[in-house]
């Protein structure tokens, strides 16, 4: 018998391809892709998330900026634009203004679209500021600001050349905030187009057109005017007049003073609530509280049951400890939901230090 030696054997096993995996080094290799993945995603998330904090804000100080050059108008009154709450003879309940837009003659409004016609124009041809007419000296705004033909309104334009006939501000085709800012206007309905919000019931034809500053998650800025001569935090409405009013934006964030459950931006309702922000309520609390267990502002800070998701928690400055006082008493209130999207929790980026 013929012994080959033990080396001429055929080797039995599969040559191995340069560079090929075998299936343990593959699963592992997959393995530790999905961990990085893990790992890097949250942060990139987050990375994203402040990003997106930092333009909000930066956002805020150009509204900011801009207001103060609105009030600082000789030709627009030298002071702030109005909030919905300024309303015609007192009147409570929504505010209705002329329309620049020409589908309906009046429509309700929120302190969030007074903001754009201060800054930019309801048009974007620049603003013509809140007042009279020549041909119309009843001392009210609201029934001015429209664009129709032969009509007198501040919003009218030349027929031939599209050129505003009265005066608009800081120039014609100027405005008060930065590019960027001016860029992030957009409509309800657009919004709506967009699935970032769902037009509340009650909006009146041609509120839908109404124009907002947007915030990065596509939400729109919040703004009130402080009336200096508010006795109390909160309007109460038919009893006393308040700093800062909850029916402002009350389209937007519900209200407890209007049959309103404010808009849903994609969030649902806030729990236990009824409504789509979380300072939709007001309790109105006592002007000039004693400082004990079960009034002023020691209530609203300790009390949960009583002033949880209310507007008096969210604007309250407890530095002052004397009396129930807003923050910004003299001046305005700018708000963005944040990130979670509901108005009055504690991702809300605001125009003053929250505590």
């Amino acid at each position: 018998m013929i012994r080959l030696p033990f080396a001429s054997l055929p080797c039995l096993r599969t040559a191995r391809r340069p560079g090929a995996f075998t299936l343990i080094e593959l699963l592992v290799t997959i393995s530790i892709i999905a961990v990085l993945i893990g790992i890097l995603v949250p942060a990139f998330s987050a990375v994203t998330s402040n990003a997106k904090k930092t333009v909000a804000m930066a956002r805020i100080q150009n509204l900011e900026r801009g207001l103060e050059s609105f009030r600082n108008e000789p030709a627009l009154g030298q002071t702030y634009p109005p909030s919905h709450s300024d309303n015609p003879d007192g009147a409570l309940g929504v505010i209705t203004v002329a329309n620049p837009f020409l589908e309906v003659v009046n429509r309700a409004m929120t302190g969030a679209n007074l903001l754009v016609y201060a800054l930019v124009g309801a048009d974007r041809l620049g603003t013509p500021g809140f007042s009279d007419t020549a041909a119309d000296t009843d001392s009210d705004w609201w029934n001015n600001q429209d664009s129709t033909l032969d009509g007198g309104g501040l919003y009218e334009v030349d027929l031939t050349t599209r050129e505003p006939l009265f005066p608009r501000y800081p120039s014609v085709g100027g405005s008060y905030v930065d590019e960027t800012t001016r860029t992030s206007i957009k409509s309800f309905r657009e919004l709506e187009d967009e699935g970032l919000m769902t037009v509340p019931d009650g909006f009146v034809d041609g509120s839908a057109l109404q124009p907002v500053f947007t915030d990065p998650w596509g939400r729109p800025y919040l703004y009130y005017r402080a009336n200096r001569a508010g006795r109390r935090m909160i309007t109460d409405p038919g009893v006393s007049v308040g700093v800062y009013d909850n029916r402002d934006n009350g389209f937007l964030t519900g209200s407890s003073l209007l049959p309103f459950k404010g808009a849903d931006f994609g969030h649902g309702m806030v729990a236990n609530t009824g409504f789509y922000s979380a300072m939709a309520t007001t309790n109105v609390p006592p002007a000039d509280p004693m400082l004990d267990e079960t009034t002023g502002v020691h209530d609203i800070l300790v009390n949960d049951m009583s002033y949880s998701n209310t507007m008096e928690r969210f604007i309250l400055n407890p530095a002052v400890k004397q009396r129930n006082e807003p923050v910004n008493r003299s001046s305005f209130l700018l708000i963005s939901a944040g990130e979670d999207a509901v108005y009055g929790t504690t991702d809300d980026i605001v125009n003053w230090t929250r505590e």
